[in-house]
């Protein structure tokens, strides 16, 4: 198991680029633990996602990171 140390020292060395994604990840596995419910936004976020799910407006994630050269 990775202690807090090293995952401190993980997200001081991300590039700047995932800063944004990291910490909204970071926020919604501590909104988990305080037992808040979904904002109005997020819930229209979700269900939009599983429209565009179901309606096939998707890409794969490898011809994602293809299309941003990552």
């Amino acid at each position: 198991m990775m202690s807090k140390q090293q995952i401190h020292k993980m997200v001081d060395e991300l590039p700047e680029q995932f800063e944004e994604t990291v910490s909204k990840f970071l926020e919604f596995l501590l909104r988990g633990l305080d037992d808040e419910s979904l904002s109005q936004e997020e819930i229209l976020a979700i269900a939009q996602s599983e429209k565009d799910i179901e309606e096939g407006r998707t890409i794969s994630l490898d011809d994602y990171i293809a299309g941003k050269r990552i």
